[in-house]
């Protein structure tokens, strides 16, 4: 029911060092003129990540009740440390949580509202304007970017200074990077940070990490140019695959390649998986040495 306050919070945290990210993305004009007109995904060396949440309407069989704050629905998007509780916060209301909401815009971090430490989503008042008024005056989230509700795609991710380690958290809102008061990246203390969604409504959620074209499209090629002039850096936080004769790597093997074109070139005991995998980090150790990719 409405005025819950329920997460729904992601089993892995992103990554704090460089590691192999894949983007699927629409065409650019560039691949448009050249008559490749279908998405492609994108593949390189990333440190931090990136989400979007879009939402949807659908119909719910109880009668639409407003939540606490007065608004019939709230969302929130943002990051939770591990021990974030799942009900009855939202992100954003802990110290170690960051949150973008959707029913006023504003930016939240450690800001709970509370009254002699009840939490304001358990506070009980007969009055609802009364109780609005004090749920208004509680909180401390400060203004951030658009409100956003059903219809509306919204980011997270967390972009981290490869030469300082310092991890920033940032928020998009229908493919436009949001930018507050302090600017458009928010310094986190903390380094684990899961991607999370608060959820007060009943609206359908759509999350995307990559398997669609983001919205905010340039995050991919953001990402990829922090990487730029890293090359010493990428190749210690990376775990590169040893290619070797036990592979099916051999020199033999390459010939055989060239009248084979079967693609199994790895042994038929080794999976898809780890094929591409392999890949991938052949690819990227010989752009490490400065050899041409086709």
């Amino acid at each position: 029911m409405l005025g819950d306050d329920r997460c729904v919070r992601a089993n892995m945290p992103f990554p704090t060092t460089f590691h192999v990210a894949v983007y699927k993305r629409n065409p650019t004009e560039e691949d448009t003129a050249q008559g490749h007109t279908q998405p492609v995904y994108q593949v390189g060396v990333v440190p931090g990540g990136y989400f979007e949440l879009s939402l949807s309407k659908r119909q719910h069989r109880h009668a639409r009740v407003p939540s606490m704050s007065g608004q019939e629905v709230m969302t929130s998007i943002g990051l939770v440390n591990a021990k974030f509780p799942l009900v009855g916060k939202q992100p954003g209301w802990t110290r170690r949580s960051h949150g973008y909401h959707g029913d006023d815009g504003r930016y939240y971090h450690g800001t709970p509202f509370e009254v002699g430490g009840t939490a304001g989503s358990n506070l009980m008042c007969r009055d609802a304007n009364l109780c609005f008024k004090i749920w208004q005056f509680l909180k401390q989230g400060r203004p951030f970017g658009p409100m956003f509700k059903s219809g509306s795609t919204v980011g997270c991710g967390v972009r981290i200074n490869p030469r300082t380690g310092t991890i920033f958290a940032f928020f998009t809102n229908n493919g436009e990077l949001i930018s507050g008061e302090d600017g458009a990246y928010v310094e986190c203390e903390h380094r684990n940070w899961y991607p999370a969604v608060g959820l007060d409504s009943y609206d359908a959620l759509h999350l995307n990490f990559g398997q669609e074209p983001f919205v905010y499209s340039a995050i991919a090629d953001e990402l990829f140019e922090e990487c730029n002039d890293m090359a010493t850096t990428v190749s210690e936080q990376l775990q590169w695959y040893d290619i070797s004769d036990s592979d099916g790597e051999s020199s033999e093997d390459e010939e055989n390649d060239d009248n084979n074109d079967s693609g199994d070139s790895f042994g038929s005991d080794v999976s898809d998986e780890e094929v591409s995998a392999r890949l991938i980090m052949r690819i990227l150790a010989m752009r490490r040495a400065g050899t041409d990719v086709a």
